[in-house]
C-alpha cells in the first residue's frame, strides 16, 4: 500500500469516527430540543380537542359514576385514582361550558386534579399531581421505545377485589416490566377496571402513580422507582420554542401566561426561546397551538321514557324496578315512607331523570352507585 492510499484510509477512518461522535452527541442532546412537544403529540391534541367541546348532558350521582358516564357519552377514556372519594355526590348541568370545565369543577370537590396522559384523562389526588406530571414529562422527553406509544385494545384489566400485588403483577406482564418491586406494595383491594384505547405509557403511568411509583427510562430500558410526593415537586423543565410557535401563542396569551407563571425563566437562544417552567406551565402555554375541532357526538342509545305515574312509593318502586331491570335498595321501603303518594309526568326522560322526579315528589333521593344500581336516601318529609 503506497503513502497516498494510506493517507486516504486514515482520513476516511477519522471522518467516520468524527461522524460517529457527532451522532452519539445528537442522541444525548438536551430533550428540550426534541421536535415533538410532550403536550403537542397527536394523542394529546386529540384528547384536548374532545375536552373543549361543550357538555350537553346532565349527569347526577356519585363522582365515580359521573366520570364513567362522561367517558362513555363522549368516547373519552377516563380513570379515577383509587384514592379519590368516588362516592361523593356531584351534579353536572348542561350549559356552554366545556367537558374539561366540568371535569375540573367536579374534581375540585373531591380534592382531585385532571391530568391528561396521551389519550387518557386521569383524575389524580392533588397531592401527587405535580409529581405525576413531572414524571410524565421526563418520560415523554426521554428515548422511549415505540411500543410504549402503542394503543392496546383490549388493554390492561383486572377483576373487582383484585389485590395491589395482583394488579402490579398484571401491569408488569402487560408492559413487560420486571416485577421485583411488586412484593413491597401496600396491601389493598381494587375496583374492577379495564383500559381500552389507551397508550401503554399512559396505562403504566396512571396505575404506577396510584401505587406511589413511576416509570424511569435509562438508555431505553424501563424500571419502576418510587414517586416522590413530599416537598415542592413543581420542578422546572426546559423547552425551546420556535419563532413560529411563539407567534401562534400570541402576545395576549403570552402576557397572561407570564403574569400567572412568575417563576418561569425565559431566555433568547438563537432564533428561538428557551423557557424553563413547570410541566403544567408548559401545558398552559401551548394551548393556542392546539387547533379547535368540533366533535359530533353519536346519537345516544340510552332509552328514553314518556309516562305518567301515580300511586304510593311502596308499590310504585318495586314495579318500576322489575319493569326496567333496576337494582333499587332498600326495598321494601319502611312502611311510613312506602305510604307516601306521588305523581309524575315525564316525556323523553332517562331513568335518572325519572327517578329524580319521583324522589322530588316523595321526599327521597336516589344515589346512583353503578350502571343499574340505585340506593335510596330518605329526606325530610315533603
Amino acid at each position: 500500500m503506497n503513502r497516498i492510499e494510506s493517507s486516504c484510509l486514515t482520513f476516511t477512518w477519522r471522518w467516520i469516527f468524527a461522524a460517529l461522535i457527532l451522532f452519539l452527541h445528537t442522541l444525548r442532546c438536551d430533550p428540550c430540543l426534541s421536535q415533538e412537544h410532550p403536550y403537542l403529540s397527536s394523542a394529546m391534541v386529540a384528547t384536548h380537542q374532545r375536552l373543549q367541546n361543550p357538555l350537553d348532558d346532565q349527569v347526577d350521582g356519585a363522582f365515580g359514576y359521573a366520570v364513567d358516564t362522561l367517558s362513555r357519552l363522549y368516547d373519552l377514556p377516563m380513570w379515577v385514582d383509587r384514592q379519590i372519594a368516588k362516592d361523593e355526590m356531584v351534579a353536572v348541568v348542561p350549559n356552554k361550558e366545556s367537558i374539561e370545565f366540568w371535569l375540573k369543577r367536579m374534581s375540585d370537590q373531591v380534592d382531585g386534579q385532571v391530568i391528561i396522559l396521551d389519550n387518557l384523562v386521569f383524575i389524580a389526588p392533588k397531592s401527587m399531581a405535580d409529581s405525576l406530571t413531572l414524571a410524565y414529562w421526563e418520560l415523554k422527553t426521554s428515548k422511549i421505545q415505540a411500543e410504549w406509544n402503542k394503543v392496546d385494545n383490549p388493554g390492561l384489566s383486572w377483576s373487582h377485589g383484585a389485590s395491589s400485588i395482583e394488579v402490579s403483577n398484571a401491569l408488569c406482564q402487560f408492559a413487560k416490566l420486571d416485577n421485583a418491586w411488586t412484593s413491597s406494595v401496600e396491601h389493598d383491594h381494587w375496583s374492577e377496571r379495564s383500559f381500552s384505547k389507551v397508550s401503554r405509557l399512559a396505562v403504566a403511568t396512571s396505575v404506577l402513580g396510584s401505587l406511589g411509583k413511576k416509570l424511569r427510562m435509562v438508555d431505553g430500558k424501563a424500571s419502576v422507582v418510587p414517586l416522590a410526593v413530599d416537598g415542592d415537586q413543581r420542578q422546572t423543565v426546559s423547552w425551546k420554542y420556535t419563532p413560529s410557535q411563539m407567534t401562534q401563542i400570541g402576545r395576549e396569551h403570552w402576557n397572561t401566561w407570564k403574569t400567572v407563571n412568575t417563576m418561569a425563566i425565559v431566555q433568547k437562544e438563537g432564533e428561538g426561546w428557551l423557557i424553563s417552567a413547570s410541566p403544567e406551565a408548559h401545558h398552559a402555554l401551548v394551548r393556542p397551538l392546539i387547533p379547535n375541532k368540533k366533535w359530533v357526538k353519536p346519537k345516544s342509545n340510552v332509552p328514553l321514557y314518556s309516562l305518567k305515574l301515580q300511586g304510593s312509593l311502596g308499590k310504585m318502586l318495586p314495579e318500576l324496578a322489575m319493569k326496567l331491570k333496576l337494582d333499587i335498595a332498600p326495598l321494601p321501603l319502611p312502611e311510613k315512607i312506602g305510604k307516601r303518594e306521588v305523581m309524575i309526568d315525564v316525556k323523553d326522560a332517562t331513568v335518572d331523570v325519572m327517578l329524580r322526579e319521583i324522589g322530588k315528589a316523595g321526599g327521597i333521593e336516589f344515589r346512583k352507585t353503578s350502571m343499574d344500581r340505585y340506593e335510596i336516601q330518605i329526606l325530610e318529609t315533603p
